[in-house]
C-alpha cells in the first residue's frame, strides 16, 4: 500500500470512528515526522488528517501540507498538537531523508532571519553608541 493509500484509509478512518487505531498509518508516518522534528503520533488521539495548502516560513509559495491533528490527556488536563509535513516530503523516494533535508532548511532559513535581525540591531546600536560618544564629547569641551 502507498504511503498516499495509508494517508486517505486514516483520513476515512477518523471521520467515520470515534477512535480509530490506524495503525498502519502511524508506523508509516512517525518515522517522517520524528526525523522532521515534529515528533511521532504515539498514543495520542488522532482528531484529524487534512491534506491543505499553506506556506511554510521562508517560502512565500503555498504548497500541499499533511495536518495531524491530536489530542491526549495530562492529568485530566485535555492536551492538543499538530504534526505538519510538506506532502513533498511524505511523497518523496525517501521521505526520512526529504524529512531531515526539509528540518534543516527549516533550520537554516530560521538562523539567517535571526541572524539578519541581530546585524540589523548591531548596526543600528553602533550607530546610536556613536551618537552617543560624539554628544558626551561635545557636552565634555564645553
Amino acid at each position: 500500500m502507498t504511503i498516499m493509500e495509508l494517508i486517505e484509509n486514516a483520513q476515512a478512518d477518523v471521520d467515520r470512528l470515534k477512535n480509530p487505531s490506524v495503525p498502519d498509518f502511524r508506523k508509516a508516518i512517525d518515522p517522517i515526522s520524528m526525523e522532521a522534528g515534529e515528533g511521532g503520533t504515539g498514543e495520542d488521539r488522532i482528531e484529524s488528517i487534512d491534506i491543505r495548502k499553506h506556506n511554510e516560513f521562508p517560502s512565500k509559495v503555498y504548497e500541499d501540507f499533511l495536518f495531524i491533528s491530536m489530542s491526549y490527556e495530562v492529568r485530566c488536563c485535555h492536551q492538543t498538537r499538530q504534526i505538519k509535513l510538506p506532502m513533498r516530503v511524505v511523497l518523496a523516494d525517501d521521505p526520512v531523508k526529504a524529512a531531515k533535508v526539509w528540518k534543516l532548511e527549516q533550520q537554516a532559513a530560521t538562523a539567517k532571519r535571526k541572524m539578519s535581525v541581530a546585524l540589523r540591531d548591531a548596526n543600528e546600536y553602533s550607530k546610536q553608541y556613536d551618537a552617543a560618544k560624539v554628544s558626551l564629547a561635545a557636552l565634555q569641551e564645553n
